[in-house]
C-alpha cells in the first residue's frame, strides 16, 4: 500500500509553491531530457514577471525511489500472461512502483485496468493483458517502468528555468541522481567486494563473487554440497577442476551456496530436479569434450551492483517568428559514471547532443478555408558517449529504421549518430491531407539510411481513405537492407442503413537483410489483410464483426518461403435498450496454421478469448453492480516451497526424519501440519521461480457500489421522510 499513497505538506502564497514529502517530478519541456520520477522530499516553485517576460523556476532535491527499466517481452501465442519484468541488470525478482509503467502493443499505448489492454502486480513484476488484446507470436510488448532498488541510498537534484517573452521561449534544465558510496541500501558490501568493484571499472561483467561458505556444522535447512575434484581433457590437455556435489552426509558437506542463472552456456550447473532438499539442488555438467563449451545455466555466483551516477544539462529555445513560422533547437551534456567506486574507463563519461527544427505554414488561398502547406525540416546528431536518462525516441525507433526484428526486439552498438528530416504535407479542412517525408539516419561508419515515407488522409461524401507507405534502404559494414511498409484502409458509411460502416484495409512488411544474396535469418515479410463492419455508435445495439487473414514467410537462401497462416476473427457489441441495465460482450477467435514445419518452431492451434459484462444502476445511481465473466489462455508460475525453522509452537508443521530416511536432511515429502501446535516449530514459504504453466483461466468478477447520497442528500441537510 504504501506505493498508493502519497503523504506530504504544501506550502502555497500566489505564484510561489513548496511541497514536502511525497510527490511525482516528470519531464521538462525538452527534447532530450525524458523522466518520471517517484520521490521523497522537496520541490520548490516560483514564477514571478521579468522584464516584459515571465521567468519560471522549479527545484527540487530528494532521495529517488526507484530505477528506470525497459523490457521488449518474449511474447507467447494465446498467451495472456503474466508476463515476468525484469529490472535494468537482469533483476528477476522486483517490485514495480505504482502508477510508473507504460505499456506499448505493436506500437499503440495500452490503458490499465480491468477495464482497459492489462493489469499489472506490482508487488510480483508481473504483467497479464485482457481479453479486449490479443496476443499472439507477431504481438511486439515493450513497457518502460520504475522499480524499487534499495541497493544504494539514491538522491537526485533537478532544476528547471524558464524565461517567455513575445514568442521567445528560452529554457536550461539540470538533472543529476548519484548511488551514495558510503551510504548503502539492501546490499552490504565487504572490503572485498569493494576491491573488485575498483578493480572492474565500466565492465560489471568483472564484478562478480563467490557465494560459496563453509558452515562449521550440518544444517536441516540448507542444501549442503561437498568439494570435489575431477580431470577434464579439452584439445588433448588435462585440466583439474574443483566443483561442488549436493551431499546429505554431514562429513563431508561443509558448503553451502546460492547460485544465479547466468544464462545457457555460461554456467557449469543445472537443476537437479530429481534431489528433494529444502532448497533447489544444483548439479554439476562437465563442459562438452568436444567444443570445451559450457553446458550449464546457474553458477555459485552473485553479480555486485556497483554505484551510479547519471546527469543531463539541456539548454533550448523556441521562437515563434512571422508568418506562421516555428524555429526550436536545444543542446544537451550527458555525464555517465557507471562506478562510482572505480576511477577507471572515465574517458567515455561524458557526451554531447543537439537538435534544431524549423516548421512553416504556407496558406494556398485567400481564406483559411483553403488548401494549406505544411513544410519541416529537423536535424539531430548525438556523440558516441552520450547517455540519455531515459529513451527519449520513440519505442519503435530501432524496427522503423530496420535495426530490430520484426518483434522490435534488437539493439544497436553505441555510435555517433546524425538524424535528417524534411517533410511536406497539403492540408484542406473537410478534405483531409497528404504528405511526404524524406528522411536520413547516418551512424559513424557503422550505418547508412535513407527513408521515403507517404501519407494520404481523406474524408468526403461518407468515405474515407487513409493510407501509408514507406520505404527504406541502408548500408551497413557487411550487409544492406531494404524494408518496405503499405498500409491502407479504405471506408465507407451508408447512411441509408443506419449509419453501418463498412472497413476494407491491407498491409505489407518486407525487410529484405542480404550479405551478398543471401537472406539472413532475421529476416521478415508478411501479408495481412481485413474486413470490418460496424453499427453506428450512438445506436441502443452496438455492433461490430472483424476478419482478417495474416499470412508469414521465412527466409530461405535467396528468397522467401510461406511458413504460417494465421485467420482471426473478432465480434463486440453493446446493448443498453433497458433503463440502467447496460451489457457487453467480446469474443475473438484466432487459428494458426503452419505451412511449412521446417521453417517455424510455431506449432498449430487455436486460441480463444471471450469476455461477459453487465452493468446495472438502480436507486437514482445510489447502487451500482458490475458483472464481468472471461475466458482467457494464460500461465502460472510454479510454486516451490521451503520449510524455516521458528520457535516451538509458532509454527504450522513439523518434521518427521526418523520416519523416513532419518538422514539429517529435510525432503519435502518428510514435512507434516503439527498434529498438536505446541509441536509446530516449521513455516512453509512459498517462493515463485522462473518456470511457468499454461492455463487455461475462467474469471467472475463482481463489484458492488452503495452510495446513498444521490437519494438522500439535499442541497442543504439531508432528506427528511
Amino acid at each position: 500500500m504504501r506505493e498508493f499513497d502519497k503523504i506530504f505538506i504544501q506550502l502555497k502564497k500566489g505564484s510561489t509553491k513548496l511541497i514536502a514529502g511525497d510527490y511525482e517530478l516528470q519531464r521538462p519541456a525538452s527534447y532530450f531530457m525524458n523522466y518520471f520520477k517517484k520521490l521523497q522530499g522537496a520541490t520548490f516553485s516560483t514564477q514571478q514577471l521579468l522584464g516584459k517576460g515571465t521567468l519560471s523556476t522549479n527545484a527540487s532535491l530528494a532521495v529517488s525511489r526507484g530505477q528506470f527499466a525497459r523490457n521488449q517481452l518474449s511474447q507467447q501465442e494465446g498467451n495472456q500472461g503474466p508476463y515476468r519484468l525484469e529490472g535494468s541488470q537482469g533483476e528477476r525478482f522486483i517490485i514495480i512502483l505504482a502508477g510508473t509503467e507504460r505499456v506499448w502493443l505493436d506500437g499503440q499505448l495500452l490503458l490499465r485496468g480491468l477495464e482497459g489492454d492489462y493489469v499489472i502486480d506490482y508487488n510480483r513484476g508481473e504483467l497479464t493483458f485482457t481479453s479486449r488484446r490479443l496476443i499472439t507470436k507477431d504481438s511486439r510488448i515493450i513497457i518502460e517502468f520504475e522499480y524499487a532498488d534499495q541497493s544504494y541510498l539514491r538522491s537526485l537534484y533537478a532544476f528547471n528555468v524558464d524565461y517567455q517573452l513575445q514568442g521567445l521561449r528560452l529554457y536550461v534544465n539540470a538533472f543529476s541522481q548519484q548511488d551514495s558510496r558510503t551510504s548503502t541500501g539492501d546490499q552490504q558490501l565487504t572490503d572485498t567486494q569493494k576491491r573488485v568493484l575498483r578493480d572492474a571499472g565500466d565492465d560489471l561483467s568483472r564484478a562478480v563473487v563467490s557465494t560459496i561458505d563453509t558452515i562449521e556444522s550440518t544444517t536441516a535447512v540448507r542444501a549442503t554440497y561437498a568439494l570435489r575434484t575431477a580431470l577434464w581433457n579439452c584439445n588433448g590437455q588435462d585440466t583439474s577442476i574443483q566443483y561442488l556435489a549436493y551431499t546429505t552426509n554431514p562429513d563431508s558437506g561443509r558448503y553451502v551456496a546460492r547460485f544465479s542463472l547466468v544464462g545457457t552456456g555460461r554456467g557449469d550447473y543445472v537443476l537437479d530436479t530429481e534431489q528433494s532438499a529444502n532448497e533447489r539442488v544444483y548439479r554439476w555438467v562437465p563442459p562438452d569434450p568436444a567444443t570445451c563449451q559450457r553446458r550449464g545455466d546457474y553458477a555459485p555466483l552473485t553479480q555486485l551492483t556497483a554505484p551510479e551516477q547519471q546527469q543531463l544539462f539541456t539548454a533550448g529555445a523556441e521562437w515563434k517568428l512571422p508568418r506562421q513560422t516555428l524555429l526550436r533547437t536545444e543542446i544537451a551534456m550527458s555525464r555517465r559514471d557507471q562506478n562510482r567506486f572505480s576511477s577507471l574507463d572515465s574517458g567515455d563519461d561524458l557526451g554531447l547532443a543537439g537538435f534544431a527544427t524549423l516548421s512553416r505554414d504556407f496558406r494556398l488561398g485567400s481564406d483559411s478555408s483553403g488548401w494549406t502547406l505544411n513544410t519541416q525540416a529537423g536535424y539531430e546528431f548525438t556523440q558516441q558517449n552520450f547517455k540519455a536518462l531515459n529513451p527519449y525516441r520513440s519505442q519503435e525507433f530501432l524496427r522503423d529504421w530496420n535495426i530490430a526484428n520484426v518483434q522490435g526486439v534488437g539493439s544497436a552498438p553505441a555510435a555517433g549518430e546524425h538524424l535528417g528530416r524534411a517533410a511536406l504535407a497539403l492540408r484542406r479542412a473537410g478534405w483531409g491531407q497528404v504528405g511526404y517525408e524524406l528522411s536520413t539516419f547516418l551512424r559513424d561508419t557503422l550505418y547508412n539510411g535513407l527513408r521515403h515515407g507517404a501519407m494520404l488522409q481523406f474524408q468526403r461524401n461518407n468515405w474515407h481513405i487513409e493510407g501509408q507507405s514507406s520505404w527504406l534502404q541502408t548500408s551497413e559494414t557487411l550487409r544492406r537492407t531494404s524494408f518496405s511498409r503499405p498500409k491502407i484502409q479504405l471506408s465507407r458509411t451508408f447512411p441509408a442503413l443506419a449509419n453501418w460502416r463498412l472497413s476494407l484495409q491491407g498491409e505489407r512488411e518486407k525487410s529484405e537483410r542480404r550479405e551478398g544474396d543471401i537472406l539472413e535469418a532475421s529476416s521478415f515479410y508478411y501479408d495481412r489483410y481485413g474486413v470490418f463492419i460496424q453499427s453506428s455508435d450512438t445506436a441502443a445495439v452496438v455492433l461490430g464483426l472483424n476478419a482478417s487473414r495474416r499470412t508469414d514467410y521465412a527466409p530461405v537462401a535467396t528468397d522467401f518461403r510461406r511458413s504460417t497462416d494465421a485467420t482471426e476473427f473478432n465480434v463486440n457489441g453493446q446493448w443498453s435498450k433497458l433503463k440502467g441495465l447496460q451489457t457487453a460482450l467480446l469474443f475473438s477467435y484466432r487459428r494458426l496454421d503452419i505451412a511449412d514445419t521446417t521453417l517455424t518452431p510455431q506449432r498449430a492451434g487455436a486460441t480463444f478469448l471471450s469476455r461477459f459484462d453487465v452493468g446495472a444502476v438502480a436507486w437514482k445511481g445510489a447502487l451500482r453492480s458490475t458483472t464481468t465473466y472471461e475466458i482467457t489462455s494464460g500461465q502460472e508460475p510454479q510454486i516451490a516451497f521451503t520449510y524455516v525453522k521458528v520457535a516451538q509452537g509458532s509454527g504450522t508443521h513439523i518434521w518427521l526424519d526418523s520416519l523416513f530416511n532419518n538422514d539429517g536432511k529435510i525432503q519435502l515429502n518428510e514435512m507434516e501440519i503439527a498434529p498438536f501446535q505446541d509441536q509446530a516449530d516449521y513455516v512453509r514459504v512459498s517462493l515463485y521461480t522462473n518456470e511457468f504453466i499454461r492455463t487455461n483461466n475462467v474469471n467472475v468478477n463482481q463489484s458492488l457500489l452503495l452510495d446513498p447520497r444521490p437519494v438522500w442528500q439535499a442541497k442543504k441537510g439531508f432528506k427528511s421522510g
